[in-house]
């Protein structure tokens, strides 16, 4: 009859060690899962900064560009003008000489 408190002694000890087992599992899990809830609050404040410093060279570069255009449209206006002169400048000067021919013609048939 010794057998039985010897059996039940090993089913204690076998449920005891299931128990220790089971929290210990646990505890890893919790252990991974508060690693894993860290990791992804380092990496939302992580995106939140990277956003923001995206956002800043957004608009700083968007300023930038602005300036450069605007700098550039105003050499091109200019240019323009320039261009439209000259052309002016040539058309008159075209015509005048047209008419100094027509006049040299003239007179070298007097």
């Amino acid at each position: 009859m010794y057998i039985l408190p010897a059996l039940v002694s090993l089913s204690r000890i076998g449920s005891y060690i299931l128990r220790l087992t089971i929290i210990n599992s646990i505890q890893d899990l919790n252990e991974r899962f508060a690693s894993y809830i860290e990791k992804m609050r380092f990496l939302e404040a992580q995106n939140r900064k990277l956003a923001h410093e995206l956002e800043k060279l957004k608009l700083r570069w968007g300023k930038e560009t602005t300036q450069v255009k605007a700098m550039y449209h105003a050499e091109l206006d200019e240019a323009r003008r320039l261009l439209d002169q000259a052309e002016k400048d040539k058309a008159r000067l075209e015509i005048r000489c047209a008419s100094l021919e027509e006049k040299l013609e003239e007179m070298t048939h007097l």
